[in-house]
């Protein structure tokens, strides 16, 4: 009976903490995707605090740095990770020893990025809309983050911004 209760425990925890599995972009073009993007609105457990002047910046190829900025006081702070593969928008990549999947959901290469990120260690995620520019587009975030939870098994909560009036 103990046995049974220990292992529908760790049934219970493995499953809770797993990532979702969304699709992402089939043929995602590294090249046209490359560059900074300003996350501006995201729904989930952040895996890293969404402070004002959230930036990501991807390079062309896996070899490239992942860099991830954000304001710090009067500075700005820019956390480097590896991209250790890469399949289509799927990334498999390493902050500070962290293991994150880090997938492209949607994209127009010009405007907007949906994303979600995991730390498959912890099971805890997030999707986010990213932009090109520091000006929001109100409505396109909505739009966007909306559709990016009914890619998920399950909608994701607490929702946060990041503020780039000030970058």
């Amino acid at each position: 009976m103990f046995n049974t209760i220990i292992l529908l425990s760790a049934i219970v925890v493995a499953v809770l903490g797993a990532c979702d599995n969304p699709t992402s972009v089939a043929d995602l073009d590294r090249k046209q995707y490359a560059g900074e993007w300003m996350g501006h609105v995201a729904a989930g457990n952040p895996i890293f605090p969404i402070n004002p002047c959230l930036t990501l910046e991807i390079g062309e190829n896996d070899a490239d740095k992942v860099k991830l900025g954000f304001k710090t006081g009067e500075g700005k702070a820019v956390i480097e990770g590896e991209v250790v593969s890469s399949s289509g928008g799927d990334f498999k990549t390493v902050f500070g020893g962290k293991k994150l999947l880090y997938k492209v959901l949607a994209t127009d290469y010009k405007t907007h990025a949906v994303i979600y990120m995991c730390d498959e260690d912890t099971g805890n995620g997030n999707i986010a809309v990213h932009m090109r520019s520091r000006t929001p587009d109100a409505t396109l975030l909505e739009e966007k983050l909306a559709a990016a939870q009914k890619l998920l098994s399950k909608p994701l909560s607490p929702r946060t911004e990041s503020d780039h009036s000030k970058c």
